[in-house]
């Protein structure tokens, strides 16, 4: 799964707003089932790919294939950074990592599984990677 993306017309982006003045988003889910649920991010924070992947990886380790993960956040936001001992000027420096801007509300995955002690068990694992607190909610 590729959490950085491939191709965009144009590279590098301006800051943006403070993430804690953004309002609460709720984004739609895709996953129908008995036994489906979603985590919740409570607070605004930054999410970086390398978070996200080992937040993937932490529930697919758990999940193996008794169930199902939709990540519903995906990283497109580029960060530069100039190198380290370079003067001052002569532009903006290279991409350095891409990152998502992460709202309070805002659903992060879905997991579909056959027991709820399965998703129980992705939960426990899994947020200890995130920067940020979720919550885990049923549909």
């Amino acid at each position: 799964m590729k959490f950085i993306p491939r191709l965009k017309k144009l590279k590098k982006h301006q800051k943006g707003k403070n993430l804690k003045t953004i309002t609460k988003n709720n984004s739609l889910t895709t996953l129908y089932g008995a036994k489906t649920f979603i985590f919740k991010a409570i607070e605004p924070c930054v999410l970086t790919f390398i978070q996200l992947q080992a937040f993937y990886k932490a529930c697919k380790k758990v999940l193996k294939r008794s169930g199902k993960i939709i990540l519903k956040i995906f990283t497109h936001i580029p960060i530069t950074k100039k190198p380290l001992e370079v003067r001052m000027g002569k532009g903006k420096g290279s991409i350095f990592c891409w990152i998502a801007k992460i709202k309070a509300g805002i659903t992060i995955c879905e997991v579909k599984a056959n027991t709820i002690l399965t998703v129980e068990k992705v939960f426990l694992y899994s947020r200890v990677k995130l920067p940020f607190k979720i919550k885990l909610c049923s549909l």
